[in-house]
């Protein structure tokens, strides 16, 4: 008897100790501290500090959770700015391109507006009716020199008419399209032109010896007083070229024994490798 009760007393106390609160117990319980702690935030007694130091507690948690993302955008912007710098920069390249072509087409125009002011100058002390042409291709062998222009048979050039620039005569056409001609220039080793000294009014032939080269004035005896710098102008012998337009000037005279004639070398006055605009003669006054 006495350990039956022993039993039950220790039984008792077992589950007195062991019994844990019904979830009942535990919800009244939590309920009555929210409305503590609403009643106490709602007087006041919940101080900043305390909120500032809850936020303190979280805002590590905050800042992991975000780090992934803001890691992403911070990438995500380094390569939207280095396309964006990329793209910049090849602009202001293209840009700059676009100026030096700009202003390379200024200088060109600039040229061009010059050329064609001397050679209108020109025209006007001529006594002859001249045509203004473009140069479109220049063909130059060793011996041999020409040039194509942008007017043609359409535009009343015919074979034979004499070419020149601001300087003196470059040449004569010698092949007629409808739209295009071609210049057989002074220099061509095939070209001969009728010339007379200026000076001493001596005539002869002066003839091309290739690009590039100086010209040679023929058959000129030796007791003939020829000078260095002596103007040479065409003599209109022939109705070839138009009389009286400079070709060149006398640059070297050399004697050489047992020869008949002088050997004489002549730089031509007209411009024979950069013209880019030339007069035609389409009425001659020889």
């Amino acid at each position: 008897m006495p350990a039956l009760l022993k039993y039950f007393e220790d039984t008792t106390i077992r589950d007195i100790f062991n019994k844990r609160p019904s979830i009942i117990q535990r919800t009244l319980v939590l309920a009555l501290l929210s409305m503590a702690l609403i009643l106490l935030d709602s007087r006041g007694y919940l101080e900043k500090n305390i909120r500032y130091w809850l936020q303190g507690a979280v805002s590590p948690l905050q800042y992991t959770v975000n780090l992934p993302t803001m890691s992403l955008h911070r990438t995500l912007t380094a390569f939207t700015s280095q396309e964006n710098l990329l793209k910049e920069n090849q602009s202001l390249k293209s840009q700059i391109i676009l100026l030096k072509l700009h202003q390379q087409r200024f200088l060109d125009l600039e040229n061009e507006n010059r050329q064609l002011r001397v050679l209108l100058s020109s025209s006007e002390k001529l006594q002859v009716k001249v045509k203004v042409a473009e140069v479109l291709f220049v063909s130059a062998g060793a011996y041999f020199g020409e040039w194509v222009l942008n007017v043609g048979r359409e535009d009343g050039v015919h074979v034979g008419q004499a070419v020149l620039d601001a300087g003196g005569i470059l040449g004569q056409v010698t092949m007629v399209g409808p739209n295009t001609s071609r210049v057989m220039l002074i220099s061509d080793s095939r070209s001969s032109i009728p010339v007379e000294n200026l000076k001493t009014g001596l005539r002869s032939m002066l003839q091309g010896n290739g690009v590039n080269r100086a010209l040679s004035l023929l058959f000129i005896p030796k007791t003939e007083k020829v000078m260095l710098g002596d103007l040479l102008v065409s003599s209109g012998a022939g109705d070839r070229f138009p009389k009286g337009y400079p070709v060149g000037r006398i640059s070297e005279v050399v004697n050489r024994a047992g020869d008949q004639f002088l050997a004489i070398s002549v730089k031509p006055i007209a411009q024979l490798d950069h013209e880019r605009f030339v007069l035609l003669v389409e009425e001659t006054n020889v």
